[in-house]
């Protein structure tokens, strides 16, 4: 995706040119209608969440063994035990995610100066449900990196907007000579959830995320001498998500500056309603009128990008409201407009 929460909403060049000449001479007339549909985009959660994988990580010292910074002749083996839970933040926007498919990576970097010994166990807790536990098979001596394979299989897995990560029956040989720990010294531990599809996704309510894109964009190439064009764009959605959009397009030129924007002001794409669980019961169908001009036409000619900007609002109906791989959010861009050709003949 290019992260691609609304594609561009205008891809299509208006005009064709063709080769006309008559068997004497005049200047025929006419106006031809074109009726098309320029986008039909139906938008999964993935792509309004701008969701392609999830990283997240944590950096464990020596301190957290119960060794503080200093100078020591050895550090002596350390028997099994569990080091401090740590509590990470996933995302401040979702406030949930049950995976429909996807995996994940785990890979630790020992930069501690002793070995984690095989047999311990890593833990990922969301509230008091496992998400995800390994025993290492080996040791880790300093300097090594250890990653899981295969990768953790995530099918129907829910993580939340906080996990919690456990390091439990953890030991080491230590370290038989003098050694200085400065407080830099750490064991990195690195998750990488990918190839991901959802599920559902749960945003906490009265909640905004905003989001753009910047695509090409070309509307210029016609050989036809237009003498009027006239008519206007239609925007027709389908929303079966729980959420409310903002949605707006700018056209820029080559440096990317805007030339003109698609709507004056931002249009607004109703959420559908919730039950009191959160999910969608319904489909917000709707439809708004975009003019379109020769004026709109020249001035938009040497646009050679588009940005297109959403904003998602979450309603307040339910704590939190879910957007499941089901619901789709579809948008449908239809360019009604009248042509008049000029086509001279001297």
């Amino acid at each position: 995706m290019n992260k691609h929460t609304l594609t561009c909403f205008i891809t299509l060049t208006l005009l064709a040119g063709c080769g006309f000449k008559p068997n004497k001479v005049e200047t025929p007339r006419w106006t031809t209608e074109i009726l098309a549909p320029l986008v039909k985009a139906p938008l999964s959660p993935e792509e309004v969440i701008q969701l392609k994988e999830i990283k997240f990580g944590k950096e464990v010292k020596m301190s957290d063994a119960g060794i503080p910074n200093g100078t020591y002749p050895l550090i002596p083996p350390i028997p099994s035990s569990s080091l401090p839970a740590y509590v990470i933040p996933i995302s401040a926007d979702v406030a949930s995610i049950t995976f429909e498919s996807g995996t994940m990576k785990m890979i630790i970097q020992n930069n501690l100066p002793i070995n984690v010994k095989a047999g311990t166990v890593i833990t990922i807790q969301t509230g008091t449900t496992v998400f995800f536990t390994h025993t290492l098979p080996t040791n880790i001596n300093p300097g090594d990196t250890y990653e899981i394979n295969p990768e953790y299989d995530v099918t129907g897995k829910t993580i939340t907007e906080n996990v919690t990560l456990k390091i439990t029956n953890f030991s080491s040989d230590g370290k038989s000579g003098s050694v200085t720990i400065n407080g830099s010294e750490k064991l990195s531990l690195n998750f990488v959830i990918k190839n991901l599809k959802v599920q559902k996704i749960g945003l906490a309510s009265n909640n905004q995320i905003e989001l753009a894109d910047t695509s090409n964009f070309s509307i210029a190439g016609s050989v036809v001498k237009t003498g009027e064009i006239s008519g206007k764009f239609v925007l027709f959605s389908d929303n079966q998500m729980p959420i409310q959009v903002n949605a707006q397009g700018y056209f820029l030129d080559s440096t990317k500056k805007v030339i003109d924007s698609l709507f004056v002001g931002t249009q607004l794409i109703g959420a559908a309603t919730v039950d009191g669980s959160g999910f969608s019961n319904s489909t917000n169908t709707s439809s708004v009128d975009i003019p379109f001009s020769i004026q709109k036409f020249e001035k938009i000619k040497p646009a050679k990008y588009f940005k297109s900007y959403v904003k998602v609002s979450t309603g307040s109906g339910a704590p939190v409201v879910y957007i499941r791989s089901t619901d789709k959010l579809t948008l449908q861009l239809v360019a009604d407009i009248k042509i008049k050709i000029e086509n001279k003949t001297n």
